[in-house]
């Protein structure tokens, strides 16, 4: 059986194997498959061409027989025609008894052979071209089967040798087709079952991968934010022990100035009554002795007694006012960095207003550059004494206050061209039966938005580099809502000034004097 070699197209599908040969096997059994299974079908282009090959010997086939008969038929013509040319030189013909010659006779036999000849060889012909065109159309319907993709069929049954090894050629290709189709099909599953595992392992890998990367985000944001933490605690702590120490030299100094301070306001008052006596003494002296001796007027009118009088006693009253400022100054500075203890104590919120302002007294004068600072104070006259640490509470005062002074020093042109001059106003007031309220508010230019939104943020500030830390706002707050549980709040319009509500606990519920 002759191997059987396919045509090489350029048009070749791409998704079935190329074929060489096909080998030669023992058996013409080919399995039966489903035919709806194929995935491979032949390239159109070729079924095409079969057909239309058929198609054409199908046209020529009546040509062919007819072209046969001719062929047969011509040499024996040819030697008939011949014949009859030599017959007038042959003898005068003899008439049999049917009057017929024997020349003519044997053309007649001649041109019976000659169609019983053409008649035999035209029906071969026939018959062999019929079975060739028969098994070619079954040849041409198998490989439409096989560019459908129906895989079986029947063997052709030819008495043609060749034309039945070419229908076992095509029917063995057809099972190599089915099976290489086959194969590649479950190298395409496998190949798509490994290509959806390593998608699936990616994705595995790819959401533990995000899931690690989230972790370390995590991790590295709340790095940062124990650090900023840690941060602001070390500097609150560094500034609470600034405050804690500046209390206590303050304190220290207050106590050293007080001991002489109150040792000459003390004195000053038996100096006030001794010159009192002394001057009432020289009055009485000059009303009964009129008439001194010169030398006594003399020394009189070179002293100026009259000027020593009225100086003296403005000398003494001096002196006294001037110990008095000492004193108010000292116990404002005891008052205002009173160590507190680890307990809440009740405090008097006006009293350490008061000794703030004190504090604060020289920045409310006149400068060149504006006028001076009035305040304003709308105190409530029934103020409970409220549950506090007042040295941190004083704190607040002298931060708020500071920077509200600060405002209007900056807008001190500004405050040249209105009408009313820079004020501080400050008010408290009782709010339910457990709170009280403390506003802080001045005329200066307000606060912008902007920085409204991070004024109570650590380290910010807008002053120049020296002389602010950005943390007097921010411990302020913390002083406020976490160690005394209460609220800071702030209102500001451009052009308006600035306002600050502090609301406080009367009794702190849940401080260490009221557990147990």
């Amino acid at each position: 059986m002759p191997d059987f070699e396919s045509p090489k197209t350029a048009d070749t599908d791409q998704s079935c194997p190329r074929l060489g040969s096909v080998a030669h096997e023992s058996t013409n059994v080919v399995p039966d498959v489903a035919p709806d299974i194929s995935t491979c079908p032949l390239p159109p282009r070729r079924e095409d061409a079969l057909i239309a090959s058929t198609a054409f010997q199908r046209n020529w086939r009546l040509r062919g027989v007819v072209g046969a008969m001719v062929l047969a038929a011509l040499p024996l013509a040819t030697f008939g025609i011949v014949t009859l040319q030599l017959l007038p030189n042959a003898p005068t013909p003899e008439f049999d008894g049917t009057g017929i010659g024997l020349s003519s006779q044997f053309l007649i036999s001649w041109l019976a052979s000659i169609g019983f000849t053409s008649l035999s060889v035209g029906l071969f012909v026939s018959h062999w071209s019929n079975q060739m065109l028969g098994a070619i159309a079954q040849m041409t319907t198998m490989v439409r089967s096989l560019s459908q993709g129906h895989w079986s069929g029947s063997t052709l049954q030819s008495d043609l040798r060749e034309l039945e090894d070419l229908s076992d050629s095509l029917t063995q290709l057809a099972g190599q087709l089915q099976r290489l189709c086959q194969e590649r099909e479950q190298q395409n599953q496998a190949l798509q079952k490994m290509t959806d595992e390593l998608e699936d392992r990616i994705n595995q890998r790819t959401a533990q991968l995000r899931g690690v990367i989230n972790q370390l985000k995590q991790e590295i944001w709340e790095r940062k934010q124990t650090e900023g933490q840690l941060q602001q605690s070390q500097a609150k702590l560094i500034h609470s022990e600034k405050m804690s120490g500046l209390g206590q030299m303050v304190a220290g100094i207050a106590h050293e100035i007080n001991n002489p301070v109150n040792f000459i306001h003390g004195n000053l008052k038996h100096v006030q009554h001794h010159v009192q006596d002394i001057l009432a003494v020289l009055d009485m002296y000059q009303t009964l002795y009129p008439d001194s001796p010169p030398e006594l007027e003399s020394i009189a009118e070179e002293l100026d007694i009259k000027f020593l009088e009225k100086d003296l006693r403005k000398i003494v009253a001096s002196m006294q006012l001037g110990t008095n400022r000492i004193l108010d100054i000292v116990r404002s500075l005891r008052t205002f960095s009173r160590v507190d203890q680890v307990e809440f104590k009740l405090a008097d919120i006006h009293e350490g207003i008061d000794s703030t302002l004190l504090i604060l007294k020289h920045r409310l004068k006149a400068r060149p550059n504006r006028p001076q600072i009035f305040v304003v104070k709308q105190y409530a006259p029934d103020l409970p004494l409220v549950e506090c640490h007042a040295g941190q509470i004083n704190q607040v005062f002298m931060n708020i206050l500071t920077n509200a002074l600060d405002a209007l020093d900056e807008a001190g042109e500004l405050c040249l061209q209105k009408s009313e001059p820079p004020m501080l106003i400050i008010a408290t007031q009782t709010l339910g039966k457990n709170r009280v309220a403390i506003q802080i508010s001045d005329n200066g230019p307000g606060i912008p938005s902007e920085v409204q939104a991070r004024l109570f943020d650590p380290f910010f500030t807008t002053k120049p580099v020296g002389q602010g830390t950005g943390l007097g706002m921010s411990i302020s707050y913390t002083i406020v809502t976490e160690t005394h549980h209460g609220t800071l709040q702030l209102a500001s319009s451009s052009g308006k000034g600035a306002s600050f509500v502090i609301e406080l606990p009367i009794i702190q519920r849940y401080s260490d004097s009221h557990i147990g």
